[in-house]
């Protein structure tokens, strides 16, 4: 296949065809080669594409990005990322998955592997794969579906309670700019159950291009969680693509932790009747830090509900981006969808930017949407501080309570103690240990 490549993108091609010459490669090779193609055509986002004009993405496109060699981490680096409560948790250094650090074993009715073990079967279990995330028009997906060699597959049965599984996405960038592209694939069946946690972190001077599809199957619920606390010179694009069938349930956490440039996108289609969706986001940024939650709930199917909730806190010369999109089609009568962005400004070099969008081609719907960006509200800062407590403290108090909202809706139990721990020693080191 010939294409005109667009400046910029043709030093992707050598690493694409050593992917393509993987003998694991299964039958994707097709698909592999038709997402390089159309990510050739399509080039890097800039300013022009709508949903990007306030993420500049040059960085990214002129780095001279080297593949990620093997890569190691040491278990002290992994252990604070653990969830004791995960049956089974995979390890993937640089994209490879670590079989040393990865540990536990699944259940009977569910199947957790390494997509490099999974690819050359491409068995009907894997029907799913590359099928929900579209690459036509999104230049990051497709060079992702290109380059990924390995990520995390897991399958669950129908009827079957998987319980937590984790996977670890650990970058080590060592002395080179490295990058990775990693898979995530999570198909659950009829009625069954299972919470999935992936976290991204690392070291160095790296960039992570991720994308998880979510195929929910009838009656299923999913509980899904992404952690972004990559490092702090490290550039994040990454795409959430959730497909539910009819009377479903998936809840969506995005937790924005770190990283120099983090883009997260996050989709889902209500595809059938009597599905529910519940998008959950928050982002704790600093220094000048960038961080783009850009979400679409679509209502396919009538007697659909969705609720969504994002918050931000933004300190020094941080920016963050929120464009949030709820499409109502014709046929989908009868839904309900609420969605909310609520941003806090920590300085006033700080910028917030929130835009909530209503795409309604239905009548007989109740919709709601509504933005924020403000301050700590001075009146409950005199109150701490006529209590002896200091400016620094109150305000750090303050903060915690407007993102612990987010937090307390995470349901894994150590998780969500973590993350407030974190939250208070970053937000309100000197506050009294019963907040926590």
């Amino acid at each position: 296949m010939t294409v005109e490549i667009v400046p910029g993108v043709g030093k992707w091609q050598a690493e694409h065809e050593r992917i393509q010459s993987d003998t694991r490669a299964g039958g994707l090779r097709e698909t592999r080669a038709a997402a390089f193609a159309r990510f050739a055509e399509l080039g890097f986002p800039t300013a022009e594409h709508e949903s990007w004009r306030l993420t500049n993405v040059a960085p990214i496109a002129k780095q001279d990005w080297q593949p990620a060699g093997e890569g190691v981490a040491e278990e002290a680096a992994l252990a604070p990322l653990r969830l004791p409560e995960a049956s089974v948790e995979l390890v993937f250094i640089n994209g490879r998955l670590d079989r040393t650090h990865s540990r536990g074993a699944a259940t009977a009715g569910v199947r957790v592997e390494s997509l490099a073990a999974a690819l050359p079967s491409a068995d009907g279990d894997l029907s799913s794969f590359t099928r929900i995330a579209d690459w036509e028009d999104r230049s990051f997906v497709a060079l992702n579906t290109a380059l990924a060699a390995d990520g995390a597959v897991v399958l669950v049965a129908d009827g079957v309670r998987a319980g937590v599984i984790h996977a670890i996405f650990y970058t080590s960038a060592g002395e080179a700019d490295a990058q990775v592209s990693t898979r995530v694939l999570l198909r659950t069946g009829r009625s069954s159950e299972v919470s999935f946690v992936e976290t991204h972190a690392g070291e160095g001077r790296y960039f992570s291009n991720v994308v998880t599809e979510i195929d929910g199957g009838e009656g299923s619920t999913i509980d899904h969680t992404k952690v972004v606390a990559e490092s702090g010179e490290a550039y994040h694009i990454g795409a959430v693509e959730v497909r539910q069938g009819r009377s479903s349930t998936v809840r969506t956490s995005l937790l924005g932790l770190d990283g120099l440039l983090v883009r997260n996108e996050v989709s889902t289609t209500m595809a059938g009747e009597g599905a529910s969706c519940v998008l959950d986001g928050l982002y704790v940024l600093g220094g000048r830090q960038h961080f783009d939650a850009n979400t679409r709930i679509i209502h396919d199917s009538p007697h659909t509900d969705s609720v969504e909730l994002y918050k931000g806190v933004l300190d020094q010369a941080a920016r963050g981006v929120f464009n949030g999109l709820i499409v109502v089609r014709p046929d989908a009568q009868k839904i309900t969808a609420h969605q909310t962005s609520k941003n806090l400004l920590l300085s006033n070099e700080a910028i917030a930017d929130s835009n909530p969008q209503l795409e309604i081609h239905a009548d007989d719907v109740k919709c709601a949407h509504g933005s924020t960006i403000g301050q700590l509200d001075e009146t409950s800062l005199f109150y701490l501080r006529s209590r002896g407590i200091g400016l620094d403290q109150a305000r750090g108090i303050l903060t915690l309570a407007f993102a612990g909202e987010v937090v307390d809706r995470i349901r894994i139990e150590s998780l969500r103690d973590r993350l407030r721990a974190s939250l208070l020693d970053r937000l309100a080191p000197a506050a009294p240990k019963e907040l926590s």
